[in-house]
This record gives C-alpha cells, sequence and structure tokens, in this order.
C-alpha cells in the first residue's frame, strides 16, 4: 500500500483523440513536457511551438535487415527542425526509419540551455546503452557537458522523473533487462519440466486508473517483463481469430505473429492500424498486440475483457 505522500501523477493527452496519434504526457509539479509524435504526424507538429526550442529525443524504430528495435538519443537548440533532417541511420543501402520520437522539452524558456542538453544527451545514451532494451543507433558516443554541481543535481533528478514517464509512452528504454542471478555449484539434480506460459503467480494487473489502451499495453509489458514465456499453443491460440474474439470483440487475433524476418512496415495499413507500432518478443516468438480497447461506454474491447484474458494465462 502506497501512502498518498508517494503517489506520482502522470497526465496523458491524447493530442488527436486517437491512440495512433500524438500524445502529450506530463507528470505532475515537473518543468518537463514529454511528448510523442508519429514520423507520420511530424509535417503536421510545426505549429506545436514547444517543438521549436532546446530539448532532448529519443527516436524509436525497427532495423530493415533484422527487425530488431532500435533508439536514436539526440539533442538540438530547435527539436522540430533536427527531426526533419536526416540522421546517419537514415542513410546509405540498409537504412533505416524511425516511427515515433519521444521529446523532451522544457515548459519554461531557458530552462534547458544548450549545455543542459548535451549532458542529457549522453546520459540519455548511456541508460539506454546499458539497459539493452533497445539496439542504440548512435553512429558516436554522445559527449556530455561539463555543469556544476548544482545542475548535475537537477539533471540527474530530471533523469529519474523521465525514467518514470517513459514507460507511459510505450518505450521503456531505460529500464534494464532483469539477469538471472548464477547459482551456487550444487551435486546436480534432475532438471524439472519446464512449464512454458505457465508460472505459478502472475504480475499483479496495472492501476484502473490508467485508460484503457495504456492500461492493456502496460499489463502486458510487466507480464513479459516478470518473465513470463508463451507457449507454442498459447501463440496459436492467441494469434488465431477463433481463440480471442471473445476479448478482442472483433475478428482479429490478440497477437499478431511476424514471420522469421518480417517487419511491421511489411504488414498491410488494415493490419497496422490495429496493432501496436511496438513489436513484443516471447521466446522465438515476435509479436504485435492489438490494441483496439475502449471506455466501457463504448462498444468494443474493454479492461473487463483484459482481465478475463490475463485470467486464462495460469493454471488454477
Amino acid at each position: 500500500m502506497h501512502s498518498e505522500s508517494e503517489a506520482i501523477g502522470i497526465t496523458v493527452t491524447l493530442l488527436d483523440g486517437t491512440i495512433d496519434g500524438r500524445y502529450e504526457n506530463r507528470l505532475d509539479s515537473w518543468n518537463i513536457d514529454v511528448y510523442k509524435i508519429p514520423h507520420k504526424l511530424l509535417k503536421e507538429s510545426d505549429n506545436y511551438k514547444v517543438l521549436h526550442t532546446p530539448g532532448v529525443y529519443l527516436l524509436f524504430g525497427e532495423e530493415t535487415t533484422e527487425g530488431a528495435p532500435f533508439v536514436y538519443v539526440g539533442e538540438a537548440e530547435d527539436i522540430y527542425i533536427r527531426l526533419n533532417q536526416k540522421h546517419t541511420f537514415e542513410k546509405g543501402v540498409n537504412k533505416d526509419a524511425w516511427g515515433d520520437a519521444v521529446i523532451f522539452v522544457a515548459l519554461s524558456d531557458g530552462d534547458l540551455d544548450k549545455a543542459k542538453i548535451k549532458y542529457l544527451e549522453g546520459r540519455f545514451y548511456e541508460i539506454a546503452s546499458e539497459a539493452k532494451r533497445f539496439v542504440v543507433k548512435n553512429g558516436n558516443t554522445p559527449k556530455k557537458s561539463k555543469l556544476s554541481s548544482q545542475n548535475i543535481t537537477a539533471m540527474e533528478n530530471l533523469i529519474r522523473k523521465a525514467k518514470l514517464v517513459l514507460p507511459t509512452t510505450g518505450y521503456d528504454v531505460f529500464t534494464a533487462k532483469s539477469t538471472p542471478v548464477k547459482a551456487p555449484k550444487v551435486k546436480p539434480q534432475p532438471k524439472p519440466e519446464k512449464k512454458q506460459g505457465k508460472i505459478a503467480d502472475l504480475p499483479p494487473l496495472p492501476s484502473k486508473e490508467l485508460g484503457p489502451c495504456e492500461y492493456a499495453k502496460t499489463g502486458l509489458e510487466n507480464l513479459l517483463n516478470s518473465g513470463y514465456t508463451f507457449s507454442e499453443a498459447q501463440m496459436k491460440r492467441y494469434g488465431s481469430i477463433e481463440g480471442s474474439k471473445e476479448f478482442t470483440h472483433r475478428n482479429n487475433p490478440m497477437f499478431w505473429i511476424l514471420k522469421n524476418g518480417e517487419k511491421r512496415a511489411d504488414l498491410d495499413k488494415t493490419i497496422t492500424d490495429r496493432y501496436w507500432s511496438k513489436v513484443f518478443q516471447s521466446g522465438e516468438y515476435r509479436f504485435l498486440m492489438f490494441s483496439q480497447w475502449y471506455k466501457d461506454n463504448i462498444s468494443g474491447s474493454h479492461k473487463s475483457d483484459f482481465d478475463n484474458w490475463y485470467n486464462t494465462l495460469t493454471e488454477k
């Protein structure tokens, strides 16, 4: 149980009224705004004055050759202008394209100057590289600027808050993957049969305060981060319309399973419009997750449907 003093409010605003549009994610009592801008809506975002200010940005996409998720860390004194320019990874024979930009800008002029954004760029690069959740596409290691001890403290506090907000954008790039602790050497024992997709205790479901889409996405991310692995039978079930329709209430499977070497960009728009852009991984399977979750007063899939699906994942 958390006390009221520990509670932190994060407001997520759908700027276009759709889950596939632009987001503004704001942490209570913070002087930094976080925006998620899809590449397809970049040209339409010129009128956002805050994007014409200094800031730090993260570009997310999938590699053309391997299909692995990647991130690029950058800074600019005018974010919008920089995002419209080509980055190194967007050039050459095996060029890659970014799908979403997550941008950190200050609410007040002067709160993020050139020295501070250079420091943040360097630290964001370090943390993303150490977390190893995404391939970091920077060709060179960003060099941190030198700051006073007071400013370093302020920037490290900003980073701690950024780690809280980033998961609400769908890109938990700063959280390190859990690594198993090596067990001490003991007398070999017969290995128990591994039951993929079945664990004794599932992670708790997310807060009901989240919107239906963030609720479903956060629930799946927490599940996979806990070490849960879907079995072949489960992937076959949730990768089919028949096995998913009671939860999605659509002629769409819960999971859209990608073939070897297949990327989200290879799929038809009629498919990608119904699934989140993030590619999830479970064992050898790469898949997209059904994204059309609605408030209870709107016809379709609701939080209760996600809960019902979630409860099928463990054996009683």
